[in-house]
């Protein structure tokens, strides 16, 4: 239950409660959870900081595991026990199930590789659990959480503003207008990675808002909101404009009731009307200048929308499509992770394919249909069970929680779903911030199950305000 001297009144002023909670903040922030933050806010970079090893990119966060877990073994020695994690069994299991098909393939050093990365993936989740498992560091840990998509989000409007001023945009890959417009990727590979990493944020702080959470950053919630959505919308990515869609159109359902109809005056709706059609007019005509169709078209292109060839769609279903028959052709023993796209390439090009072992293999694109085939049907099975265990159980947490803790809970869930769905159409499952995601919904989850009680009905507001 609640420590009753935590919520007591203080009679020191707002900006002397600050100053001490900073100080005792940064006092107690040992190595471990200042590597862990950092690795954190580091975990979309793929082109900056990172390391070309043996065909791997070794990125910040791994790096900085080992200090992280030099303090968690210090703290699991301290207390005598090992903070478990929601799940933790099954997402064990799944883990060994990989590593167990690790020898299917012909490319045996990229499974081993692939391999490695979950077992760094899992260790994070287990690593953040053990350091930030109580009220005030899991609120330092979501501050830095929200924090990390603040700074990603002005890293890309930063690249923007030095395109439209003719300025070397660093770490740029596309260019929607060569030389001016840039698409923006912070330091992702591309913009619908750039897109996928700051989706979570977006959902995070949209529902934040929405449901009005009465937490210690407010500010730090309204800013983080503002700035992914410029940098989603400015990113020019399909797949972000896509999730932003359908997320606004949840919106507008749950909200339909709360909108009445405009009132407006016969006067207020003809300049209205004509407003909007002046508009229509003006964006059809700019639309069919040569230079706006070019620019269409550079952001449409591979859809086969406007002319375009629509590569990159097909391309797509046909890598979802083949990954399902691995699954056909050898449904009982999986391919694991890094094996399957050496598996698509033999598939897709015969075995002359084996020779040519330093070409990069293909993806298999969505992220569920490659955990199966590189689990088998029997394999999956820990997977399944870990990620319903994963949001069923906070759901019901969140509901039986009154306070700003059930949004934050039902936040992170939105946000995983929503990038969980977006991965269905890129990238693989082991993107680090996804884990990190599932790491900040543990503890939190960790939190309000611990300090709560799983029957309780009533949360006092998070007083403090943390750094």
């Amino acid at each position: 239950m609640w420590s009753r001297k935590y919520y007591q009144p203080m009679v020191l002023g707002t900006a002397s409660r600050r100053r001490m909670t900073s100080a005792h903040s940064f006092m107690e922030m040992n190595l471990g959870r200042l590597a862990l933050l950092i690795g954190m806010a580091t975990s979309s970079f793929d082109i900056f900081l990172t390391v070309r090893l043996g065909g791997f990119q070794l990125r910040p966060y791994q790096v900085l595991l080992a200090p992280a877990l030099a303090y968690v073994a210090g703290q699991a020695f301290h207390d005598r026990a090992v903070r478990w994690p929601i799940g933790g069994i099954p997402l064990l299991l799944w883990a060994l199930v990989i590593a167990l098909f690790v020898p299917n393939t012909y490319m045996l050093m990229r499974n081993v590789g692939y391999a490695v990365w979950l077992v760094m993936n899992v260790v994070v989740i287990f690593a953040v659990v053990q350091l930030f498992y109580d009220r005030q560091w899991m609120l330092v840990l979501l501050k830095w959480y929200l924090a990390s998509y603040l700074g990603m989000s002005l890293v890309g409007l930063g690249q923007l503003l030095l395109g439209l001023a003719h300025l070397p945009a660093p770490y740029v890959r596309q260019w929607a207008i060569p030389g001016f417009l840039p698409r923006l990727n912070g330091f992702s590979y591309e913009p619908s990675y750039y897109s996928s990493f700051l989706l979570m944020g977006w959902v995070l702080s949209a529902w934040l808002l929405e449901k009005k959470a009465e937490i210690p950053f407010g500010r730090l919630v309204q800013v983080t909101f503002i700035a992914t959505t410029a940098a989603l919308i400015l990113s020019t990515s399909k797949l972000g404009w896509g999730m932003m869609a359908l997320w606004g159109s949840g919106y507008l359902f749950r909200n339909i009731s709360k909108l009445g109809s405009p009132k407006l005056s016969l006067r207020g709706w003809f300049i209205a009307l004509n407003f909007i059609l002046l508009l229509v007019a003006g964006l059809g005509a700019l639309a069919m200048t040569s230079k706006m169709e070019r620019f269409f078209a550079t952001l449409v292109q591979g859809t086969g929308w406007l002319g375009t060839a629509g590569h990159s769609n097909y391309g797509r279903q046909l890598r979802f499509l083949s990954t399902l028959d691995l699954v056909r052709k050898s449904p009982f023993i999986g391919y694991s992770l890094g094996g399957i796209g050496p598996a698509l390439g033999e598939e897709e090009q015969g075995a002359a394919v084996r020779r040519d072992t330093d070409k990069k293999p293909p993806e298999g694109v969505s992220v569920f249909a490659e955990v199966l085939a590189a689990s088998g049907i029997i394999g999956v099975i820990p997977f399944v069970a870990y990620l319903v265990m994963l949001t069923v159980q906070p759901l019901r947490a969140a509901r039986r929680t009154i306070g700003p803790y059930g949004p934050v809970l039902t936040g992170l869930l939105w946000a995983l779903l929503m990038e969980l769905l977006a991965l269905q159409f890129n990238q693989n499952i082991l993107r680090p911030y996804l884990w990190f995601h599932i790491a900040v919904l543990t503890v939190v989850y960790a939190v309000v199950r611990d300090e709560m009680g799983k029957t309780a009905v009533q949360n006092p507001p998070m007083g403090r305000r943390v750094t």
